[in-house]
């Protein structure tokens, strides 16, 4: 061949060297952006905050909405986390307005609406049939107790909470064995998982149990750590089950449990030097706790109205939040401002569901869940970053 035909082909093989290097690292720059968006996007309430979030009153006005629909909207503007069973048919349609009810209490009056159960594992409210959802998470922190036994390794991975998500048409199998060989472990029974596809989910991070109790809830099947190995096998989900809390009182002993028994007539408890001792399940544990913290979980009355402050009802649906909140500054009379530093966040698309708000809670419930701020005077509604 002769030379001037050789370096042509040497530069040609060199340019398509190139071009295709700089295809790699363009698809791995998108995919680091996205991944970054979707971790920006996912932001979900844990612990004391979690707790508060459902017992702050919420309102809906469903009619026939889209079951699936309505949970992925309620969560997102909540900012907690609903996993819905895979044996609930998730196009069917709910009917519920309600404004008088906290979160946790909406959630159960939808749950009874649809013959379901609700339970909660982790910072995960689960929604699915009863018989799951009356053990699942008792079932799960069972489980992570007896993590407290195994290599100190291991147990770390295990405890270690990490966020829990997958693309649409995951199959359940996949899945489990991902969780699994993350945390370098095997899975005995995964023939007990029968083929499916499941929709895109986001959850919060959660421990091992956690992830894999809620990912086998639909199955009716649990696990448990065969000993001495590294292995997980996959057994029926148990009917009951039950486990101890110790929770701290104040008052009289006799006062306390007059009362547990009144509002818990199913509780399994004794009362021990200052100590409420469960033996129930976990939500039970937690409605005993909640009750001697003085936490109600009876139905709230809607707010009072101050004297001539204007309330707001406002439903929107995947609207820009730019437009969103010029319409509410609009409607206060105010000008708006964007932080430049936010200017990008004017296009983020946002679901918003409120009744008979004021613009306080109004302006929260828009821009909390996107890590936002506002500052308004007598001229202008100023939106800006948190912190």
């Amino acid at each position: 061949m002769p030379r001037s035909e050789s370096l042509t082909t040497v530069r040609s093989a060199n340019f398509l060297n190139q071009w295709v290097a700089q295809l790699v690292t363009l698809s791995l720059l998108l995919s680091a952006q996205a991944d970054l968006c979707l971790a920006a996007e996912s932001v979900w309430k844990s612990g004391a905050e979690l707790e508060s979030q459902l017992e702050s009153p919420v309102g809906v006005r469903w009619g026939s909405n889209p079951l699936r629909s309505a949970l992925t909207n309620l969560a997102r503007s909540q900012g907690v986390a609903i996993f819905l069973d895979r044996r609930v048919d998730p196009d069917q349609g709910v009917d519920l307005v309600r404004s008088d009810l906290s979160l946790r209490e909406l959630l159960q009056e939808l749950a009874e609406q649809l013959n379901l159960g609700m339970g909660q594992v982790g910072p995960v409210v689960y929604l699915g049939p009863p018989q799951t959802a009356a053990v699942l998470g008792t079932v799960a922190a069972q489980i992570e107790q007896r993590a407290e036994r195994l290599p100190t390794a291991l147990r770390g991975r295990l405890q270690k909470a990490q966020p829990l998500g997958w693309p649409e048409l995951t199959t359940p199998r996949d899945l489990l064995q991902r969780l699994a060989g993350e945390a370098g472990l095997q899975l005995e029974g995964i023939e007990q998982i029968s083929h499916d596809l499941w929709p895109e989910v986001d959850l919060p991070p959660l421990t091992f149990a956690q992830s894999l109790s809620l990912v086998l809830a639909g199955f009716q099947l649990t696990f448990d750590y065969v000993p001495e190995s590294t292995a997980v096998r996959l057994k029926p989900l148990p009917a009951k089950a039950s486990i101890a809390r110790r929770i701290p009182m104040r008052g009289s002993p006799a006062a306390v449990g007059a009362e547990i028994r009144r509002r818990f007539p199913d509780a399994r408890f004794t009362i021990e030097a200052g100590y409420v001792v469960v033996d129930s399940t976990v939500e039970v544990a937690d409605g005993i706790r909640r009750l001697l913290e003085g936490v109600s979980s009876r139905p709230k009355p809607p707010p009072a109205k101050a004297k001539g402050e204007k309330r707001y009802t406002l439903r929107v649906q995947d609207k820009s939040l730019g437009a969103v909140a010029a319409a509410i500054a609009k409607e206060a009379g105010v000008e708006l401002r964007f932080d430049p530093r936010i200017e990008d966040m004017r296009d983020k698309l946002v679901w918003l569901d409120v009744q008979d708000v004021t613009l306080d809670r109004l302006l929260q419930t828009l821009l909390k869940p996107a890590g936002l701020i506002y500052r308004l005077d007598e001229q202008t509604l100023e939106i800006r970053p948190e912190g």
